[in-house]
């Protein structure tokens, strides 16, 4: 396969995805990007601005533009970094922490439906090719 090809059906999957979970958590007022954050700050992931815009790929215009309108929700807080005065950590709110089960239920029905037809041995290998993709991006960056 060419690389043209694989970028293709890499970015064609990425979009299905990302649509796909837009579409899910719809109803509940909450963005697949918001999504993410909330995830990561759940996880321990991600509580700085710069965390995120790794991992969503944002520069940190976007990204504070992002934050700003999920801090307008009520759904994140800035709290003070103890570690650098120059920035802030980002935590969850008791309404965020309340939607979030409901929104990953959602998220994870979705990734179900895409898995379909999958067996467990080809969810394990493509999660492994994942892995790998990542891991030699990383060493090329």
């Amino acid at each position: 396969m060419s690389g043209g090809e694989l970028g293709f059906l890499v970015s064609a999957a990425r979009s299905a995805i990302w649509n796909s979970i837009e579409a899910e958590l719809q109803s509940l007022d909450i963005t697949a990007a918001q999504f993410v954050v909330f995830n990561s700050i759940a996880l321990g992931k991600g509580r700085t601005i710069g965390e995120f815009c790794r991992l969503l790929g944002y520069d940190s215009g976007a990204m504070t533009r992002l934050l700003d309108r999920i801090e307008k929700k009520g759904l994140i807080r800035r709290v003070a970094n103890p570690e650098d005065r120059r920035s802030f950590l980002l935590e969850l709110t008791p309404e965020s922490r309340a939607v979030f089960p409901q929104a990953k239920k959602r998220v994870q029905a979705v990734f179900k439906r895409l898995l379909a037809g999958f067996d467990e041995k080809q969810a394990a290998a493509l999660r492994q090719s994942l892995e790998q993709v990542l891991a030699n991006a990383a060493g090329i960056s």
